[in-house]
């Protein structure tokens, strides 16, 4: 596996059509079917949940999105340009990996949030502030469950972006991949709560959905 940040790092693409199966969970081996589906052109496995950010006394709200960051599919995701991440893409992946492998959970967060991180004085573990000052701790919680992720880098909409449309994602959000997101809000592996199809120019979403 390995980093496309440039292809998939927040974007939700021009969805054509969403794939639940009325449950809150669906089967995210589900995409590589549904990648063999005449007329489609990308799928994306995705989790959006709301969670709450801890700090210290405050319960502050914030979207989890999790997404497929570690995918070896290299195929273009048409709305990247509408985001920009903060970190060179080179440090950006190195800084990944090495959290992931002290089993740590990195983050990208949106611009309103990473705003507010920047204000906050949070202590950061001597071994992590090797790593710049980029890397914050984030305590999230969900349900009864609580768990720390790492900040390693955060996103923003480009001067020509669609801020209408886009602007949501940009704001209190973190970003995580689908496993961590999954672990975080105690979803079971293998899990997602949807399905996003996108569908190759001219293709009628009710023939694709046969």
């Amino acid at each position: 596996a390995f980093l496309y940040f440039q292809n998939s790092y927040v974007v939700t693409g021009t969805i054509d059509l969403i794939l639940t199966n009325g449950e809150p969970n669906i089967d995210r081996s589900l995409v590589k079917d549904i990648e063999c589906v005449s007329g489609v052109k990308a799928v994306h496995p995705r989790i959006f949940e709301q969670a709450k950010r801890i700090v210290g006394n405050e319960k502050l709200p914030i979207m989890i999105m999790g997404i497929d960051l570690t995918s070896n599919d290299q195929k273009q995701d048409e709305l990247e340009n509408h985001f920009r991440v903060s970190q060179d893409l080179t440090e950006l992946k190195l800084t990944y990996f090495t959290l992931a492998a002290f089993r740590q959970i990195p983050v990208i967060v949106g611009s309103e949030l990473n705003k507010e991180l920047e204000k906050e004085e949070l202590p950061v573990p001597d071994w992590l502030k090797g790593l710049g000052k980029r890397i914050k701790p984030i305590l999230i919680e969900k349900g009864q469950n609580k768990h720390t992720v790492i900040r390693i880098a955060s996103i923003e909409l480009k001067d020509d972006a669609d801020k209408d449309a886009f602007a949501a994602f940009t704001g209190h959000v973190v970003v995580l991949d689908l496993d961590n997101a999954a672990h975080v809000l105690g979803i079971p592996p293998g899990k997602v709560r949807r399905i996003d199809v996108v569908l190759e120019p001219g293709v009628d979403p009710k023939i694709a959905k046969s």
